[in-house]
């Protein structure tokens, strides 16, 4: 048996059958009539179709050719037959197992591509979100620029404006002590020149029968200065002027105060150069007084009405002229 293996050519692997040495029937040919001989060289042929086969999987290639051969021994057909038959059943249980591995691995590769869709969708729903973001942020950007270019426009309009303020503010402090000096002037004028002449006027429009009584006083002065200058310039005269008062608040009683306003102006005038006279001062509820009074109406009690005010002068505190009061 081992001097007959030596002569059995070697399968080449990767080669396919018709490329071989040697042909499969011309082995069995030679083998025939030797049963150990062909025995050995079925199963050397088949064992190496086997391997040759397990690796593409080709069974029907190696039934066919099983099918082809005869060996006259039943033996060593039975054998190979069970040996091929064994080694078929482990060929189809492992392309099982291989065909549900690579049905797995399939609904694997189903699953990471339906994954890989969605995560493709998210991306790009995220690029899209991205670019919004992107887009809104330059709009903002934009407007935030305006917005501080219109924030310093107005910081520079409140600058003006302030400026202007304190401008106007510094012109309204002018005019105001413009106005001062003005209302200073109009003051001097008034007491001047308006005051006086309102006293003049007054004067001129009393009664003929007042005016007649005071002629000898004012010696029919027809102008303001000739007024003044004879009514104020002589304490005297204003003494005679208090004394015709007095004579006139019974006869005359609804020219009372404008002869009393003429002469407080009058005597207010001589005081600049004679400040020791001065007008008393009497309270209404004050009790008569004969030393300071002079009462109308009742002989006695307490002051409702001052008639006509008082002179006393300060500097010898001699009252002069007592006031006229209504009891």
């Amino acid at each position: 048996m081992i001097q007959q293996r030596k002569y059995i050519p070697r399968l080449k692997a990767n080669v396919p059958m018709e490329q071989e040495d040697m042909d499969f029937n011309t082995l069995l040919d030679i083998s025939k009539g030797n049963s150990e001989l062909e025995e050995i060289v079925i199963y050397s042929i088949t064992t190496a179709l086997v391997k040759k086969l397990t690796h593409s999987a080709d069974t029907e290639t190696l039934t066919h050719w099983l099918s082809s051969i005869q060996p006259t021994t039943p033996t060593t057909k039975t054998l190979a037959n069970s040996e091929l038959e064994a080694q078929m059943q482990n060929i189809k249980t492992q392309n099982s197992t291989y065909a549900e591995a690579i049905s797995e691995l399939e609904a694997k590769i189903y699953q990471l591509n339906q994954d890989k869709q969605i995560l493709e969708n998210e991306l790009s729903s995220f690029v899209t979100d991205m670019r919004k973001l992107n887009h809104e942020k330059l709009q903002l950007q934009s407007e935030k620029e305006q917005l501080i270019a219109n924030l310093n426009d107005q910081k520079n309009q409140v600058e003006e404006i302030s400026q202007k303020e304190q401008k106007l503010i510094a012109e309204r402090d002018t005019y105001k002590l413009e106005v001062g000096h003005i209302q200073h002037k109009l003051a001097i004028y008034h007491q001047k020149y308006a005051i006086p002449e309102e006293v003049y006027n007054m004067y001129t429009r009393l009664p003929p029968v007042i005016l007649q009584g005071l002629s000898s006083i004012f010696k029919g002065q027809d102008t303001v200065v000739g007024f003044l200058l004879c009514g104020a310039g002589d304490y005297r005269r204003l003494e005679m002027f208090w004394d015709y008062i007095e004579h006139s608040i019974s006869l005359y009683p609804h020219e009372l105060n404008k002869l009393n306003t003429i002469f407080d102006y009058l005597f207010d005038l001589n005081r600049i150069n004679h400040p020791q006279f001065k007008r008393l001062e009497v309270g209404i509820g004050t009790p008569f007084d004969a030393e300071y009074h002079i009462r109308t109406g009742r002989a006695t009690g307490i002051v409702k009405e001052v008639v006509l005010r008082g002179i006393v002068n300060t500097t010898t505190n001699k009252i002069t002229r007592k006031t006229v009061v209504l009891l």
